[in-house]
């Protein structure tokens, strides 16, 4: 496989009837309006292979832009109440934070499985693991546990709705999954 460089500056460039991939033929002509014109004949959209890049960048490039406008269409959405009379977002939030916390599993209760470990052998890989994830598992659920009561209380207007609140309830609100990076608020 060639790289980029090798492919697209090389002296087989000058030569007649060179193609970078088939379709991509590079004109043999010195002025400037029958080269645009040959230029114009090449397809308006490229494919990967043009850029050295397989089928499945095109792909996750399409994926990405996709997600991207529907992500700016909710963004854009009216986030008032219309006057109807239908429940408001912050209402509709609101009762799926209270479901929600409704159906997290109570906290893990550490001293119980620091007992369970110690019989089943500490030292374990498996057991290893099990704690790290029990620990991941635990932080995770206490940022959601956290992070719904706030929102609950902001809603009411018990507490300042914080930048991080308002991404939460936007994220209910449209049903789209809220991603934070670990260490992060």
């Amino acid at each position: 496989m060639n790289t980029f460089a090798e492919k697209f500056f090389c002296q087989a460039v000058l030569e007649p009837g060179y193609q970078f991939l088939k379709g991509y033929v590079v004109p043999q002509c010195t002025d400037i309006n029958l080269f645009r014109e040959h230029v114009n004949t090449y397809p308006s959209t490229d494919i990967p292979e043009v850029f050295g890049l397989n089928m499945n960048a095109d792909l996750v490039f399409r994926l990405d832009n996709a997600a991207k406008v529907f992500s700016t269409i909710l963004d854009t959405q009216p986030k008032g109440g219309g006057g109807g009379k239908g429940a408001s977002r912050e209402d509709v939030a609101s009762e799926l934070a209270k479901d929600l916390l409704s159906k997290l599993p109570a906290t893990f209760k550490a001293e119980e499985i620091k007992t369970y470990l110690a019989k089943a052998g500490l030292f374990k890989p498996i057991n290893i693991s099990l704690r790290q994830e029990l620990d991941v598992l635990t932080e995770i659920m206490g940022k959601v546990r956290g992070t719904l009561g706030n929102l609950q209380l902001a809603i009411d207007g018990t507490i300042v709705m914080s930048d991080d609140l308002a991404a939460a309830l936007d994220a209910l609100a449209n049903a789209k999954v809220l991603i934070r990076q670990r260490g992060g608020s």
